[in-house]
């Protein structure tokens, strides 16, 4: 999907969605909200994540590669962002059957993240999940994509870094599956 929006296979406006999902892990809602020119700081290199389900929102490197889909960002019904979703699944000839949404694109961050062994708290950060999750009290969600069976680990406390640089989610970036895509 990635190469096709590089290509130009795939409009600006799914592109951004595209890049923002498959960068952030972000929620539809989150898509949605980034509509707001005040969420894109481009001279800065960050964008701010305004979070879904009061979870930590909070300001996230955006590479400079990423930033043509930025600069425009579309304005989408929220029927738009599915089918914008379903526009880059087309563009690779993948078939797309009941509820599949950009959450898929969100789960399979997570899950790589969790096996190239970035920890579990910078992965609870960067996804902007509440650090004591009801489903893993003091875990966080991210357990239950890496461990769906099993419920273990310490009380997690992480200081939440609201810079928006790289460096704030060095572990993340260095690990992160799709990010390469996007810069080479």
């Amino acid at each position: 999907m990635i190469q096709a929006a590089r290509a130009g296979a795939i409009s600006d406006g799914a592109a951004a969605y595209l890049a923002a999902s498959t960068l952030y892990g972000c929620r539809h809602i989150e898509l949605r909200r980034l509509q707001d020119p005040s969420f894109r700081d481009l001279a800065q290199e960050r964008v701010y994540i305004w979070a879904a389900k009061e979870s930590q929102s909070r300001w996230v490197w955006c590479p400079p590669a990423v930033h043509p889909w930025f600069r425009h960002w579309p304005r989408l019904t929220p029927r738009g962002g599915y089918d914008a979703f379903r526009e880059c699944c087309a563009a690779v000839n993948l078939q797309v059957d009941g509820p599949l949404g950009w959450h898929a694109i969100r789960r399979s961050l997570v899950w790589a993240l969790l096996q190239a062994h970035v920890p579990i708290p910078d992965v609870i950060r960067f996804l902007r999940w509440q650090s004591g999750a009801e489903a893993l009290p003091g875990t966080g969600e991210a357990l239950l994509y890496a461990m769906p069976t099993a419920v273990i680990g310490p009380t997690v406390t992480h200081t939440v870094d609201t810079a928006g640089t790289a460096a704030a989610d060095a572990a993340v970036w260095a690990a992160h599956p799709f990010w390469p895509a996007w810069r080479d």
